[in-house]
C-alpha cells in the first residue's frame, strides 16, 4: 500500500490533470491530501480507541505515506481520530454542539443587546469552524484553539449570569439590604429603614437613681 500511495503522490506532483492513460487526474495538492487521508484511515483502523499518540501524526504517517515533504492532514477530525482515537472526535463534537445549544438558549433568554449579539455570533462562528475543520487543521494552532476555548467559557459564564441576574431594560434592579457579618457590626444595615421592633426593651445601662 505504501508503494501505491508513493506512486500516486509522485504522479500527482507533476502538476498535470491527466493520468498516464489520459484519465482525469486531481491537482497535486488535492491528490496528496486524499492519499494522506487514506493512510490516516489505516492508522485509525489499527488504533481506533486511543490513537497513535498526541503529536505523533507526522511521524506515524511516514510509515505509510512517503509522497511529500510537508505532512498535514488538513482535516481536524482526521488528526484527532488518528492521534487520540475516535472517542476524542465524538467528545469534541458533543462539546461543540452543546456550546451551540447553550448559545442559542442564551440568545433567546437575554434582553441585553451585547449578549444577544455575542451569542448569535458564536453560533455562526461554531458552524463555520465545523465546516472549516473539514479542509484545514485549524485547532492545531494555539492562536486559534485558545480563542475557541475562551469564547466557549464566555458563553457559559454569560449563561450563568443571565440565570442569576436577568437583564432588565430601562433600569437596574435594587438589591436587597445586606447585613455586615461580624461580632460588633451584625446589626448594621445598608439602608435608612429602622430595624423591626421586637417589642422587648433593651436593658438600661444607667445606674439606679439617687434617693
Amino acid at each position: 500500500m505504501a508503494q501505491t500511495l508513493e506512486h500516486k503522490s509522485s504522479s500527482a506532483s507533476s502538476g498535470s490533470l491527466m493520468g498516464e492513460e489520459g484519465e482525469p487526474h486531481l491537482e497535486a495538492s488535492a491528490q496528496s491530501r486524499l492519499d494522506i487521508w487514506k493512510a490516516a484511515l489505516q492508522l485509525i483502523k489499527e488504533n481506533p480507541i486511543f490513537g497513535v499518540g498526541y503529536g505523533l501524526f507526522p511521524i506515524r504517517i511516514r510509515e505509510i505515506w512517503k509522497g511529500g515533504i510537508e505532512i498535514d492532514a488538513h482535516n481536524t477530525y482526521v488528526i484527532l481520530a488518528t492521534e487520540q482515537g475516535i472517542p476524542c472526535v465524538i467528545i469534541f463534537l458533543i462539546i461543540v454542539f452543546m456550546s451551540i445549544g447553550y448559545s442559542w438558549h442564551l440568545f433567546l433568554a437575554t434582553q441585553e443587546p451585547f449578549t444577544k449579539a455575542f451569542s448569535l455570533g458564536v453560533i455562526g462562528g461554531l458552524f463555520g469552524l465545523l465546516a472549516a475543520n473539514m479542509f484545514g487543521s485549524r485547532l492545531n494552532h494555539e492562536e486559534v484553539a485558545s480563542y475557541f476555548w475562551i469564547i466557549l467559557a464566555l458563553v457559559m459564564r454569560l449563561t450563568i449570569l443571565e440565570k442569576k441576574e436577568p437583564y432588565q431594560p430601562g433600569g437596574i434592579t435594587e438589591e436587597k439590604p445586606r447585613r455586615i457579618r461580624g461580632a460588633k457590626l451584625d446589626s448594621v444595615w445598608f439602608d435608612d429603614e429602622p430595624e423591626a421592633q421586637t417589642g422587648e426593651e433593651a436593658p438600661s445601662t444607667e445606674g439606679p437613681e439617687p434617693v
